[in-house]
Protein backbone atom coordinates (compact mmCIF):
# COMPACT_ATOMS: atom_id res chain seq x y z
CA UNK A 1 0.00 0.00 0.00
CA UNK A 2 3.35 2.56 0.66
CA UNK A 3 4.39 1.93 -2.68
CA UNK A 4 1.00 2.36 -3.95
CA UNK A 5 0.86 5.63 -2.56
CA UNK A 6 4.21 6.89 -3.51
CA UNK A 7 3.52 5.78 -7.30
CA UNK A 8 0.50 7.99 -6.72
CA UNK A 9 2.55 10.98 -5.14
CA UNK A 10 5.31 10.67 -7.65
CA UNK A 11 2.91 10.49 -10.71
CA UNK A 12 0.14 13.12 -9.57
CA UNK A 13 -0.50 14.39 -12.94
CA UNK A 14 -0.32 11.21 -15.36
CA UNK A 15 -3.21 9.99 -12.42
CA UNK A 16 -5.34 13.06 -13.17
CA UNK A 17 -4.84 12.87 -16.66
CA UNK A 18 -5.81 9.12 -16.69
CA UNK A 19 -8.84 9.98 -14.79
CA UNK A 20 -10.14 12.73 -17.05
CA UNK A 21 -9.84 10.46 -19.90
CA UNK A 22 -11.60 7.83 -17.68
CA UNK A 23 -14.55 10.44 -16.79
CA UNK A 24 -14.86 11.01 -20.68
CA UNK A 25 -14.81 7.36 -21.70
CA UNK A 26 -17.74 7.38 -18.98
CA UNK A 27 -19.91 9.81 -20.55
CA UNK A 28 -19.61 8.11 -23.76
CA UNK A 29 -20.47 5.05 -23.08
CA UNK A 30 -23.20 6.09 -21.15
CA UNK A 31 -24.57 8.00 -23.73
CA UNK A 32 -24.37 5.18 -26.37
CA UNK A 33 -25.80 3.01 -23.41
CA UNK A 34 -28.95 5.48 -23.74
CA UNK A 35 -29.24 5.55 -27.27
CA UNK A 36 -28.95 2.02 -27.73
CA UNK A 37 -31.46 1.12 -24.89
CA UNK A 38 -34.14 4.05 -26.80
CA UNK A 39 -33.64 1.48 -29.84
CA UNK A 40 -33.48 -1.15 -28.33
CA UNK A 41 -37.29 -0.39 -26.31
CA UNK A 42 -38.98 2.00 -29.06
CA UNK A 43 -40.83 -1.08 -30.46
CA UNK A 44 -42.25 -2.13 -26.84
CA UNK A 45 -42.84 1.63 -26.26
CA UNK A 46 -44.72 1.87 -29.57
CA UNK A 47 -46.58 -1.52 -28.61
CA UNK A 48 -47.43 0.01 -25.17
CA UNK A 49 -48.98 2.99 -26.69
CA UNK A 50 -50.99 0.95 -29.36
CA UNK A 51 -52.66 -1.60 -26.76
CA UNK A 52 -53.37 1.76 -24.69
CA UNK A 53 -55.35 3.20 -27.47
CA UNK A 54 -57.26 -0.14 -27.91
CA UNK A 55 -57.91 -0.67 -24.73
CA UNK A 56 -55.69 -3.80 -24.23
CA UNK A 57 -54.58 -3.53 -20.63
CA UNK A 58 -53.76 -7.22 -19.93
CA UNK A 59 -51.05 -6.95 -22.56
CA UNK A 60 -49.72 -3.40 -20.98
CA UNK A 61 -48.31 -4.86 -17.81
CA UNK A 62 -46.36 -7.44 -19.76
CA UNK A 63 -44.97 -5.09 -22.16
CA UNK A 64 -43.96 -2.85 -19.03
CA UNK A 65 -41.94 -5.91 -17.48
CA UNK A 66 -40.54 -6.55 -20.95
CA UNK A 67 -39.39 -3.25 -21.12
CA UNK A 68 -37.75 -2.87 -17.55
CA UNK A 69 -36.29 -6.34 -18.17
CA UNK A 70 -34.66 -5.39 -21.75
CA UNK A 71 -33.33 -2.12 -19.69
CA UNK A 72 -32.59 -4.26 -16.65
CA UNK A 73 -30.00 -6.41 -19.08
CA UNK A 74 -28.79 -3.69 -21.02
CA UNK A 75 -27.26 -1.64 -18.35
CA UNK A 76 -26.03 -4.69 -16.29
CA UNK A 77 -24.22 -5.75 -19.31
CA UNK A 78 -22.92 -2.16 -19.95
CA UNK A 79 -21.91 -1.55 -16.61
CA UNK A 80 -20.40 -4.91 -16.41
CA UNK A 81 -18.44 -4.24 -19.38
CA UNK A 82 -17.16 -1.01 -17.96
CA UNK A 83 -16.51 -1.76 -15.05
CA UNK A 84 -13.67 -4.50 -16.20
CA UNK A 85 -12.32 -1.89 -18.53
CA UNK A 86 -11.86 0.30 -15.48
CA UNK A 87 -10.24 -1.81 -13.59
CA UNK A 88 -7.93 -3.23 -16.54
CA UNK A 89 -7.21 0.43 -17.06
CA UNK A 90 -6.21 1.72 -13.73
CA UNK A 91 -4.19 -1.86 -13.67
CA UNK A 92 -2.35 -1.72 -16.69
CA UNK A 93 -1.48 2.20 -15.55
CA UNK A 94 0.14 0.75 -11.98
CA UNK A 95 2.18 -2.04 -14.21
CA UNK A 96 3.65 0.73 -16.09
CA UNK A 97 4.23 3.12 -13.27
CA UNK A 98 5.61 0.10 -11.80
CA UNK A 99 7.73 -0.82 -14.08
CA UNK A 100 8.81 3.42 -14.73
CA UNK A 101 8.10 3.45 -18.17
CA UNK A 102 4.59 5.68 -17.09
CA UNK A 103 5.11 9.26 -18.47
CA UNK A 104 2.27 12.12 -18.76
CA UNK A 105 1.06 13.30 -21.91
CA UNK A 106 1.84 16.87 -20.87
CA UNK A 107 4.96 16.05 -20.23
CA UNK A 108 5.76 14.16 -23.02
CA UNK A 109 4.47 16.96 -25.02
CA UNK A 110 6.14 19.52 -23.48
CA UNK A 111 9.52 17.25 -24.04
CA UNK A 112 8.54 16.97 -27.70
CA UNK A 113 8.23 20.99 -27.54
CA UNK A 114 11.80 21.35 -26.04
CA UNK A 115 13.54 19.08 -28.23
CA UNK A 116 12.08 20.56 -31.11
CA UNK A 117 13.35 23.76 -30.48
CA UNK A 118 16.84 22.46 -29.30
CA UNK A 119 17.03 20.97 -32.58
CA UNK A 120 15.91 24.39 -34.52
CA UNK A 121 18.80 26.71 -32.70
CA UNK A 122 21.44 23.77 -33.42
CA UNK A 123 20.05 23.50 -37.32
CA UNK A 124 20.15 27.39 -37.23
CA UNK A 125 23.72 27.83 -35.18
CA UNK A 126 25.21 25.19 -38.16
CA UNK A 127 23.63 27.44 -40.80
CA UNK A 128 25.31 30.65 -39.31
CA UNK A 129 28.63 28.92 -39.89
Amino acid sequence: MKYAWYLFKTNVLLNIEMGLMMFLVNVVVGVVAVIIAIFAISPFVLAYLLFLLLGITSSVWILISFIFLILGVLFVFTGSWYTAFHVAVWSVLFEELALKRGKSKILRLIDHVRSKKKTARSAKAKSRK
